[in-house]
């Protein structure tokens, strides 16, 4: 490995950055000669807590003499006791330079705690993305991989930019770099950072979308590491953004950035436990097994490229023969998942993730996918997808296409309360299905029909936050409405609960649950697709209890019509109108009835008579006929007097 030469004076100086605060004893390092004459009196060491790009005194550890080097290595030994701190700075005593070529350095003391926090460097393997790059060992990723081995480099163009991706908020208030090489001399001279809340914006309109960190104004020597303080006031934000404001290739060995976290409990990132897949067969032909485990697309490290130079850390899945790949992300605990992050595989190919149904989904009630979010093609190597659902794990779904799920990271971001399972509610499945089409109850387990509306009937009143069903094969809902999912309320109030306008490509029957966007107190939904028919069953609200305190008022109407006669389950005859309600009254099930003046017929039906269903639950009758049906009213609004 190539040794390199070190150059020293009063005012420049190389420093370690130990990671964690020790108390530090000494150090040895081995030198290649020719050691240059003087060099070695001249030296000393200081160790400090602070980050000596910012700092103006430190503390010394031990200066160098003649009689501490033997056979090339230098000893030395800080004063009794050790000297504490997290960096280790070389210095010389003189203005002018002193150089010496050093092929190693150790260091050895007691660890005594972490780093403090506003030494501990935010963007270290944080996920990157940038305008361009040369070549696939210069990906951006090499900018915060915390290696000097790697560097970023972008083609030549106008305002080349790099991004990273900090996953909270942070008051930042100092961004460092180390130059790279002598070309990056002068062009790095005009460098800009900048500190933002949005993903993507063009680097022309920063002044809009961002908040100005720097602006470098002096020259930038090469493999020179410098630290700017942020402009007052102190920005803010999640991402760190760095560019050029003129036409150039731009170039650095890395980037830092040191601030303090602001708390966002809504938004945090979730802790993810293990990952894994429906299949043993990775996605990359070249790359052997055991390269491609799933754990890797959690193991924090986000080097996205498929090069042999580089560690592998990208992995995947792959079903052929049109069956459905899965890759599933596992949390620790049930969470409110906000937004998922992924980081994708570079070189940048569209087919990596493309047409992926992404899920969130939840391992404490019946299995059920939570629809997030689709993902048909990929723009970028960094994206994000938001939603608002509850669960423990996320889902990558894929069908047909390449059959290939490729992705390097990902991250979840969400409440970072976790959520008591209690309270995520009881799965509460329909006792009886009304289709629209065909006028026909069915049983909810009944699935050989198509239809694009129907009502379902619950038990009792339940206060909903979700409903869900079986979809039988796949369907598009994405022409006008798409679907509409209504919790019919005890006034026969139609309360929109989810809308959905999305492709769900599906192999076989899987269910599905869409959230309500608030609470619904209902027995009755309705569910309508304004994109044509489809075919489900298993019908299933999520219930946060059940609704008691309802009290039951009866609606008569009279006239020449009757209940459609599917809908009828019990006949008694010689019974008054009077016995006929009564009977009806002692029947939980018993929704409506119909009675015949005529012939002292009494129908008992389960179903009660909506008013937007009227049409199709009643039929036409040349007998006068009484149809009473339940009404609810919640007891509170009768103590009110409403």
């Amino acid at each position: 490995m190539h040794s390199p030469t070190i150059r020293l004076s009063l005012n420049f100086w190389v420093a370690i950055n130990l990671l964690a605060y020790y108390n530090v004893y000494g150090i040895d390092m081995k030198l290649l000669p020719p050691i240059e004459a003087g060099a070695i009196p001249n030296l000393f060491v200081e160790i400090s807590n602070e980050n000596p790009s910012l700092l103006t005194t430190a503390a010394l550890c031990a200066e160098g003499i003649d009689e501490s080097l033997y056979n090339n290595f230098l000893s030395f030994l800080c004063r009794r006791g050790g000297v504490k701190g997290q960096f280790i700075i070389f210095r010389s005593k003189h203005l002018t330079f002193s150089h010496i070529s050093v092929k190693e350095i150790e260091a050895f003391g007691q660890y005594l705690r972490p780093s403090n926090i506003n030494n501990t460097n935010i963007l270290l393997h944080k996920p990157t993305w940038s305008s361009s790059s040369q070549e696939i060992q210069t990906e951006s990723f090499g900018a915060t991989d915390g290696s000097y081995r790697s560097y970023y480099l972008s083609t030549n163009h106008n305002h080349p930019w790099l991004r990273v991706d900090m996953l909270k908020t942070y008051k930042v208030f100092t961004i460092a770099i180390q130059n790279r090489d002598p070309l990056s001399e002068n062009r790095n001279l005009k460098i800009i950072g900048l500190i933002s809340d949005y993903q993507h914006f063009n680097i022309h309109q920063s002044d809009m979308y961002s908040k100005k960190c720097f602006e470098n104004q002096h020259p930038f020597e090469s493999g020179e590491y410098r630290a700017w303080n942020c402009m007052h006031p102190t920005p803010v934000g999640r991402y760190a953004i760095v560019y050029l404001p003129l036409q150039e290739s731009f170039s650095i060995f890395q980037m830092e950035a040191y601030g303090e976290e602001i708390a966002n409990d809504d938004l945090s990132p979730l802790p993810i436990i293990k990952a894994d897949r429906n299949s043993d067969n990775g996605s990359f032909d070249d790359r052997d097994a055991e390269q491609q485990y799933s754990i890797k697309a959690v193991d924090q490290l986000p080097f996205n490229v498929d090069w042999q130079q580089v560690y592998f850390s990208c992995t995947g899945n792959f079903k052929d023969n049109h069956q459905e790949g899965r890759f599933t992300i596992y949390l620790d605990n049930v969470y409110l998942v906000r937004q998922i992050v992924l980081l994708s595989l570079l070189p940048f190919n569209t087919n990596n993730f493309e047409d992926v149904q992404i899920a969130v989904e939840n391992s404490f009630m019946q299995p059920q996918r939570q629809f997030c979010h689709l993902a048909t093609t990929v723009r970028r190597e960094h994206e994000l997808y938001n939603c608002s659902l509850i669960g423990d794990r996320i889902s990558f779904y894929k069908i047909d296409g390449t059959n290939k799920i490729r992705l390097c990271e990902v991250y979840v971001l969400g409440k970072k309360q976790a959520y008591n399972s209690v309270d995520l509610g009881t799965v509460e499945n329909a006792t009886m299905i009304f289709s629209m089409e065909g006028s026909t109850p069915h049983m909810n387990s009944f699935c050989d029909y198509s239809t694009n509306e129907l009502f379902f009937q619950l038990k009792v009143y339940h206060k909903l936050n979700g409903v869900g069903f079986t979809l039988m094969e796949t369907k598009s809902f994405t022409s006008d409405k798409g679907l509409q999912i209504f919790g019919i309320n005890e006034k026969q109030e139609y309360i929109l609960c989810s809308q959905f306008r999305n492709l769900l490509k599906i192999t076989s029957p899987t269910p599905f649950t869409f959230p309500c966007s608030s609470e619904i107190i209902a027995k009755y939904v309705r569910i309508f697709s304004s994109s044509g028919s489809f075919r489900a069953c298993n019908y299933y609200v999520i219930s946060k209890q059940v609704v008691n305190n309802l009290i039951v008022n009866y609606r008569l109407e009279q006239g020449a019509s009757s209940i459609i006669p599917s809908l009828i389950y019990a006949t008694e005859t010689n019974l008054s109108l009077l016995d006929c309600y009564k009977s009806c009254i002692k029947d939980d099930k018993c929704e409506s009835f119909a009675y015949s003046t005529e012939s002292k017929a009494c129908m008992s039906s389960k179903f009660e008579i909506l008013s937007e269903a009227r049409d199709h639950l009643t039929t036409s009758t040349s007998l006068s006929y009484s149809v009473m049906y339940k009404k609810y009213v919640v007891l509170s609004l009768v103590c009110n007097g409403n």
